[in-house]
């Protein structure tokens, strides 16, 4: 029977961990688990450090991740608004700025026509054969004209200098004047009507507008050189050097010339482009209206 208590005591004491002594501290080793009850708990509240070297507990680490959240999603959103806020002025200078420019074409239209007309009353004028009242019709249509005229200069300058400032402004800004950008054929491949119509319209404007320039450019040179004509002198050493007595008419002249060189390369280029873009259109099938 005593044998028996000590093998039951044996078996009982190795089955059970082994209980710290008195004035021992416990470790995990002392578990069967190999981990204290408190381990969780004491980890929880362990203290952290955050990037700066600062101890933060977890609680305080929560609220910085979620501050830092918070501020990143204010940041992008101030950004966007920037963002939607730039593209809306820009929007609005690019439509400033091509009223500004169709503006200043006009003007610049109706100026060179009213020169124009002014040029063939001279030359009314100029050629006689008229009585005395057609005479004084003509010469107050014609004062009329050259005061039309002085309006027209002075509104092209005046919107042209300030297109051209704003214009400056603006892309000093990094904004850029909006392109129409017509698509050649449509997203199926067929050609695009739109396309054709739209170029034609604009190199046919740009080729009467070349020929208004000619007509006023080959005007003004047969004007100076009428004058020239006119203003030389009877001294023989100077005749055909009409340019030494009035060197405004030499000015004159020069600028008319080059302006007129300018004015024919404008027609010439506008009339071949206008001829691939016809071939160009009846080769794809469409008909340009």
């Amino acid at each position: 029977m005593r044998c028996f208590f000590l093998t039951f005591g044996l078996i009982l004491s190795l089955s059970m961990p082994t209980f710290a002594q008195k004035g021992k501290t416990l470790t995990n080793d002392d578990f069967p688990s190999g981990i204290r009850a408190d381990t969780k708990t004491e980890k929880e509240k362990t203290e952290e450090k955050d990037k700066d070297g600062k101890t933060i507990d977890k609680d305080d680490k929560e609220d910085k991740d979620s501050k830092d959240n918070k501020d990143s999603k204010v940041a992008k959103d101030d950004k966007a608004k920037k963002d939607e806020e730039k593209i809306k002025k820009e929007q609005e200078w690019q439509k400033k700025n091509t009223e500004l420019e169709q503006k200043n074409k006009e003007l610049d239209q109706q100026k060179t026509q009213a020169e124009i007309s002014i040029q063939d009353l001279r030359n009314k004028l100029r050629a006689g054969g008229v009585d005395p009242k057609e005479f004084d019709a003509l010469s107050q249509q014609l004062k009329e004209a050259e005061q039309n005229l002085g309006t027209l200069n002075s509104k092209y300058e005046e919107v042209k200098k300030s297109s051209d400032q704003f214009k400056k402004d603006g892309e000093g800004q990094g904004y850029k004047p909006k392109l129409e950008n017509i698509p050649k054929t449509n997203k199926d491949g067929s050609p695009n009507p739109t396309y054709y119509t739209k170029n034609y319209k604009d190199l046919a404007e740009k080729q009467q507008t070349a020929e208004s320039k000619i007509q006023l450019y080959q005007n003004r040179l047969n004007e100076a050189q009428q004058r020239a004509y006119q203003g030389r002198s009877n001294k023989a050493t100077r005749v055909g050097n009409s340019y030494y007595t009035d060197p405004e008419i030499k000015k004159a002249i020069d600028e008319a010339q080059n302006e007129l060189k300018k004015a024919q390369e404008d027609y010439q280029s506008s009339i071949t482009s206008l001829e691939q873009l016809q071939k160009d259109a009846r080769s794809s099938g469409v008909s340009i209206k």
